[in-house]
């Protein structure tokens, strides 16, 4: 993500619109939830840059034609038809556009799943005050964010909206880029009120890595106890169920185990 969000930031030339296109097509290689990510920075350049609306109007038909073939097709297809991922979001429909249609038509039902039950709130607030709340101070590009939040915070996975899993890394280099440009805003604002905006920023970026290695520091403890405590633990259940996978299967999740 961050060196599409770097060329979008670098002046624009052919070789920098060659990059951008070809990172963001490199993103269907990853992970589905990535594609998803990369068409997000393809809306956003065809919406509010004018320089980039070619470019990003290609990436974004590229990887929503993409997700649609991956998520349809190609993961049925090695799942043995099973789309084992939609569950999560089964509240919303029992196929993509299903999901998408519910998302338009129903709209309370959609905001009801969005913000319900209050710990996915929870979850929003820790991402934003993660970064000392500076993405809201750039929201034009906090807008790059909000389709990966809301991706996660639809989800009935817990685990996908829960500040301490994997799945808030697909948010963290939107929020970064955002906290670079609320910083940049707040320091332009009171440089036309204060004089020595230069300390000011400089304790701003002090106390910004002092609470992101609070953070870093505290899910690091967390995760250390819990993997010590439950290593044993993990071990004997993968004696148990690596029997369980047949050996023709191509690929197996969780859930075909029950």
């Amino acid at each position: 993500y961050m060196y599409m969000l770097y060329l979008l930031a670098a002046e624009k030339n052919r070789k920098n619109s060659i990059l951008f296109i070809v990172s963001g097509m490199a993103g269907c290689l990853i992970k589905e939830d990535v594609i998803l990510a990369m068409g997000a920075i393809g809306l956003w350049a065809l919406i509010f840059r004018k320089d980039f609306r070619i470019e990003g109007a290609i990436i974004l038909l590229f990887n929503l034609t993409a997700f649609f073939i991956i998520v349809n097709i190609v993961m049925p297809h090695f799942a043995e038809n099973k789309m084992t991922h939609m569950y999560r979001y089964a509240h919303l429909g029992s196929s993509l556009p299903e999901i998408i249609k519910t998302v338009f038509t129903e709209p309370l039902k959609f905001l009801g799943h969005l913000f319900l039950p209050a710990a996915k709130l929870t979850y929003l607030r820790r991402l934003i005050d993660s970064f000392l709340f500076l993405p809201v101070f750039a929201p034009l590009h906090f807008l790059l964010a909000v389709p990966m939040i809301i991706f996660h915070m639809l989800a009935d996975y817990k685990p996908q909206n829960q500040f301490c899993c994997q799945y808030t890394v697909s948010i963290v280099p939107f929020l970064f880029f955002a906290s670079i440009y609320g910083l940049k805003n707040i320091s332009d604002f009171l440089s036309r009120r204060v004089k020595n905006t230069r300390r000011l920023t400089a304790v701003i970026v002090c106390v910004f890595f002092i609470v992101a290695a609070r953070d870093m520091q505290n899910f690091i403890n967390k995760y250390k106890q819990r993997y010590t405590d439950d290593f044993s633990a993990y071990r004997e259940l993968t004696l148990k169920v690596k029997p369980l996978i047949p050996v023709k299967a191509r690929i197996y999740t969780c859930e075909q185990l029950y």
